[in-house]
């Protein structure tokens, strides 16, 4: 029995088979249990509470990447990884936007997801990284964090604002400019841009929950 457990949501239930078959040798973690929904997956959670969930957000309109929202929401203390058939920056960013703390491909070895979820459930979010080594996903960020709401709005929520630094950050990695220049240039180390780069993350999921509360008090 491994000694972590790890519940998968996924609509496919081959790749959810294969997926247990491949993972079968690993002594690191075990798949406790699979289901197709966040409800579905919480309910079940009464009998066997998993150490991470593993979701698949192939399903139509990416709405895996909201179930991964709709959970880290309601059990922030849980650790999600993200799955997907192919890495793309519109992947990386809804996984990153919904709160995931590593995401990666279905066809990643056994191994490798192994080290993911060891990584993971240590409290690292590798999928930090992954930001400072695509300058799209970088781009979307400084995008979002740059949006002002219209004063029109009945209901205008506190939008969590970049620092200089963060911004200047954002900036950089949106150039495609390298990690090591970066750190070079703003005179920082890599545990200093990795903070810069989970401080904007954080924004993000601050100003995520304030647009979600405003469009609740408007409808």
């Amino acid at each position: 029995m491994g000694d972590l457990l790890a519940h998968v949501i996924s609509r496919d239930g081959l790749f959810i088979s294969g997926l247990s078959a491949s993972l079968s040798d690993l002594e690191s973690f075990e798949i406790s249990g699979s289901s197709v929904t966040a409800e579905e997956a919480v309910n079940s959670f009464v009998k066997t509470t998993p150490d991470l969930l593993l979701v698949d957000i192939e399903i139509p309109n990416l709405m895996g990447a909201r179930t991964i929202a709709a959970l880290s929401d309601g059990l922030p203390t849980l650790p999600v990884i993200g799955l997907y058939d192919f890495e793309s920056d519109a992947h990386v960013y809804a996984c990153l936007e919904a709160g995931a703390a590593a995401c990666t491909s279905k066809e990643t070895s056994a191994e490798k997801l192994g080290d993911l979820v060891q990584q993971v459930c240590q409290g690292s979010a590798p999928i930090y990284n992954m930001v400072t080594r695509m300058p799209n996903v970088a781009a979307r960020l400084a995008q979002m964090l740059g949006q002002t709401w219209l004063a029109a709005q009945p209901v205008r929520p506190v939008l969590t604002s970049l620092s200089t630094r963060e911004q200047n950050v954002l900036n950089l990695l949106a150039e495609g400019v390298e990690s090591e220049s970066i750190q070079e240039s703003l005179e920082i180390t890599e545990v200093g841009l990795f903070s810069v780069v989970r401080s904007v993350v954080f924004k993000l999921t601050e100003n995520r929950n304030a647009l979600h509360i405003a469009t609740f008090c408007t409808a």
